[in-house]
């Protein structure tokens, strides 16, 4: 219960923008070390895989050995200390093994996010403290973003939301969840994320796919209703749809991003993870508009060098590996499509160090784990009397499943 309920005030607190309400000056670091509660909590509370475990174990290595490569005179502990909560959180979660409980409060938690942020940006706009709505310099077209500081942060909460809405459907029977689902997909085409928008595309007709209760002719007729849904939407709002992907470009991050090369040119060593949002100029944020990189593999290659950022993803992708066939996923590579999901997200946005993108993997991780019925009661025959306790188990067989449902692996007599 712990862990869950730390994992549903740290993202209430980052959907209802405290900086804004509040006027809390240091929202940043308590959205983040709420998140990194969450997932200490969960590996305190959880059965643990401790080869994922041992996976984030290399990855600090990593991060702190490369440091004596490091010649970069803006070095700082602090900002690395800060700033290893990003992939800290994902290894936690991927490392535990949830309850059943744990998917069916957390999956129905993350299908409301993006309604939340939509309905109290309206708030806050009807009480004049926020503007829910902004205009893309880009393309002049106006951008939902709820109560978030970017149109793209709410992209990417509606994208979870909508997953997340589906495997309710697909996972519980919830019809209601369906109404969730078009809501949050309404929610994302007027937030405009582009690569958002096909990823959600992507990971839900996946898990439609991937869904062994369903029939094939069903997942044929639930794609088919999606496709003509999203065409009736398309037809009202083509122009919009289509301004946003062919004009809006990178947004002048190209400039960012030559600079960013050019400093791993300076330093091919690295200069430390999480300092590429520290080591922009002052004119770079003018021209663009943003610190941040919006490219984690430049970022990354930067911070560690080109060999080190191989070897962080590579490491990533090894614990998705080790979570997919340890044999406690019963949806075929769903987790792993969510994965390259987040690797192309990674490539236009700040996938590691934002709230709304590293939830993608911990829905398909949720939607994916196997439960079984654990026996309620263990039945041992005392010794000299195995004959007669034959024909007590025959008699009991049929009710031997009738205890709470467990992952496999967690299993606890009582």
């Amino acid at each position: 219960m712990i862990f869950r309920w730390t994992f549903m005030v740290a993202f209430s607190v980052y959907i209802i923008n405290i900086q804004t309400v509040l006027g809390v000056g240091l929202a940043n670091p308590i959205e983040k070390s709420l998140f990194l509660l969450a997932a200490m909590s969960c590996l305190l509370t959880r059965k643990v895989d401790f080869t994922v475990i041992f996976i984030l174990f290399l990855v600090l290595c990593l991060v702190f050995l490369q440091t004596i490569f490091v010649d970069y005179p803006g070095f700082s502990w602090s900002i690395l200390l800060g700033a290893i909560n990003q992939f800290v959180i994902i290894y936690a979660f991927l490392g535990m093994y949830p309850t059943v409980r744990d998917r069916s409060v957390l999956l129905r938690f993350i299908s409301y996010l993006a309604i939340a942020s939509s309905v109290l940006g309206v708030v806050y706009g009807a009480l004049g403290i926020w503007e829910p709505v902004r205009v893309e310099f880009a393309t002049g077209g106006a951008r939902f973003r709820g109560t978030l500081f970017a149109a793209a942060f709410l992209s990417g909460v509606a994208m979870i939301s909508t997953f997340a809405a589906l495997q309710v459907v697909l996972k519980e029977g919830r019809k209601f969840y369906a109404v969730l689902v078009l809501a949050n997909f309404m929610i994302l085409l007027l937030s405009g994320g582009r690569a958002a928008l096909v990823l959600t595309l992507m990971v839900c007709a996946a898990s439609v796919f991937m869904e062994r209760s369903i029939r094939f002719s069903s997942k044929i007729g639930m794609l088919a209703g999606g496709f003509t849904l999203f065409a009736a939407i398309f037809a009202t709002a083509w122009e919009r749809i289509l301004n946003r992907f062919l004009n809006s470009g990178d947004n002048g991050r190209e400039i960012l991003w030559d600079y960013i090369e050019s400093l791993n040119r300076q330093y091919p060593s690295g200069i430390g993870f999480g300092h590429q949002y520290f080591s922009a100029p002052e004119y770079v944020k003018i021209m663009t508009g943003t610190y941040a990189a919006h490219n984690d593999f430049l970022r990354i290659a930067l911070e560690l060098s080109y060999p080190g950022m191989l070897v962080f993803y590579g490491l990533m992708a090894l614990a998705i590996l080790r979570v997919s066939l340890r044999g406690t996923l019963n949806a075929g590579p769903l987790l792993a499509v969510a994965f390259l999901a987040f690797l192309i997200l990674s490539n236009s946005d700040n996938a590691l160090a934002t709230p709304p993108y590293f939830p993608l993997l911990l829905v398909a991780y949720l939607a994916s784990i196997k439960f079984f019925r654990a026996p309620a009661t263990a039945v041992v025959a005392p010794s000299g009397e195995e004959d007669g306790w034959r024909e007590v188990g025959r008699r009991t067989q049929a009710q031997a499943f009738k205890g709470p449902l467990v992952p496999p692996g967690t299993l606890e007599l009582r």
